[in-house]
Order: structure tokens, then C-alpha cells, then sequence
């Protein structure tokens, strides 16, 4: 007859330790420690009901992925909230890019009507950087916009611009393209240069100043048109993002509310900048 070797309580103690259940299943399943995947998750002790009657079994985690079954929904009323998409991939609102649009808009303007305003009434090369001329290449019978300086050189002789062509064939569309301009500028052709332009700048008048007003007014208007329609592209953003529920509808509203924050404050910059290039126009 076989006889069985008695177990000690200690030794049933230190199996008991080494077994992991998983309560997947009604059943306690017992799952060798050194044969379980290298995937497995960790399972989490809690203490909720019944873990007086179930103090053998554990509960997986929600969301968590078990090892026979699929992944587990989270809870419909918690959602990860972030302004970026490489925290929530599936969300479309983007603050920083939202942000930086508005930025641009601002400097764009700033940028702009410095350089309108610094060369008001005064010889200056930078004065000419806005003028495109129209030109087609013989490879093409299209015509394409070009900046003057692929064609010209610009600088000041006796108070006046004056533009050299690189190539005596390109004055005319070069003339033309300043003539154009908003500038109010009459370029005249040089006797023996024919390659030259000379360009006077009026001193400025009360009419000078009133329409250079109203090219201020106008560029820093666009500047805000671009910022409104970031707000706007962002609001959509938000919607969409509520609607598809990637984020919550209160976390929706704190985005919302950080957008039109940062709305006006782009907005104010354009306000401050319009009254000081305003002043600098009727001083000069």
C-alpha cells in the first residue's frame, strides 16, 4: 500500500502564495506562476463587495486587457482630457496650432505695417520689398507674380529710389509693376541708363497721411479676419470632439472658454499696434 506524504500547514501556506487566480470566470481557475505569458497583465487586488465572501479571487481592472478575454470599455462618464493630439489621438482640437495661427496673423501685421509706416514720406529701399512684377519665362506662356529684387537691385540716390534691372528687357515690366502699386509712386526711366529707374517719394499731406491711415486700417483688419476664423476652425474642432465624445462636454467648455482668452488677447496686440502706427502716420 502507498503511503502519501503529509502535507504541513506551512507548506500549503507557501503554494497557496504562489498561485495567481484570475476571476474571469464564477470559478477559481489556478494558473502556474512559471508557465503564465510574459503578456499577461498584472491583476490588482480591490476591496469592494463581496471581498469578504471572494478574499481567493481577484478583479481585473477596467479597460484592462485579461489573457482569455477582449479588452473591457471604460466607463462612459471618464474621459482622458488633454490639448494635444498625441495624447488623444482621435482628438481634432489642437491649441498650440490654434494658437500659432493667431500668432502668425499678429506678426504678419506687425511686420507689414512697420515697414509701411518706418518708410512713409522717406527714401527707403525696404519701401519697394512689396512690389511683385508679372513676368513669364519663354518656356512658359504662363505669367507668375515675382518679388522686384529677383530682377532689381534697389537703393537711394538724392532722396530718391532707384532701381537697377539686372536685365535691360525686364524696366518695363519692373516700371509697370511700381506704377501699379498701391504705393502712389511714378517711377521714371533715366536718359543713357536704360536699365535705371529713379523713383521719388512725395513728402507726405494731409491726403498722404488720411489714405496711409486707411492701408493701416485694412491690414490690421485681415489680421483680425485670420484671427476670428482660428476661433472659429477651433470651435468646430471642439464640437466635433464632444459630439464623437473623445473628451467630455465640460472639458469641452473649459477648452472653449481658453480659446476665446486667447482670442482676445491676439485681438488686443492688433488694437495696440493699429493705435501706434495710427500716431507715428499723422506725426510723421
Amino acid at each position: 500500500m502507498s503511503s502519501q506524504r503529509p502535507t504541513s500547514s506551512s507548506h500549503r501556506t507557501s503554494l497557496a502564495l504562489q498561485c495567481r487566480f484570475k476571476s474571469k470566470r464564477s470559478s477559481a481557475q489556478y494558473i502556474d506562476p512559471d508557465a503564465a505569458d510574459a503578456d499577461d497583465v498584472p491583476v490588482m487586488k480591490t476591496k469592494g463587495k463581496g471581498s469578504k465572501n471572494n478574499r481567493g479571487s481577484q478583479s481585473t481592472p477596467r479597460g484592462a486587457r485579461s489573457k482569455r478575454g477582449d479588452a473591457e470599455q471604460p466607463d462612459s462618464s471618464e474621459y482622458k482630457t488633454s490639448t494635444r493630439n498625441q495624447d488623444l489621438p482621435d482628438e481634432a482640437f489642437d491649441f498650440d496650432a490654434i494658437s500659432s495661427h493667431m500668432s502668425r496673423a499678429v506678426e504678419r501685421c506687425r511686420s507689414t505695417t512697420s515697414t509701411l509706416v518706418g518708410s512713409f514720406g522717406r527714401a527707403d529701399p525696404a519701401l519697394l520689398d512689396s512690389i511683385k512684377v508679372e513676368y513669364s519665362s519663354s518656356s512658359s506662356d504662363s505669367k507668375s507674380l515675382h518679388p522686384l529684387r529677383e530682377f532689381a537691385t534697389v537703393g537711394v540716390r538724392d532722396g530718391a529710389l532707384i532701381v537697377t534691372a539686372f536685365d535691360a528687357d525686364m524696366i518695363k515690366h519692373i516700371e509697370r509693376a511700381i506704377y501699379t502699386s498701391n504705393l502712389n509712386l511714378t517711377p521714371q526711366s533715366q536718359t543713357g541708363e536704360e536699365n535705371v529707374l529713379r523713383v521719388a517719394v512725395p513728402q507726405p499731406t494731409t491726403e498722404s497721411r488720411q489714405a496711409m491711415v486707411k492701408d493701416l486700417t485694412r491690414i490690421c483688419e485681415n489680421a483680425r479676419v485670420s484671427i476670428r476664423d482660428a476661433r472659429h476652425k477651433a470651435q468646430k474642432q471642439i464640437k466635433s470632439d464632444i459630439d464623437r465624445k473623445v473628451v467630455g462636454k465640460n472639458e469641452g467648455d473649459k477648452e472653449s472658454k481658453k480659446i476665446e482668452a486667447e482670442t482676445k488677447k491676439w485681438s488686443a496686440q492688433v488694437d495696440q499696434l493699429f493705435e501706434k502706427m495710427k500716431q507715428t502716420l499723422l506725426a510723421a
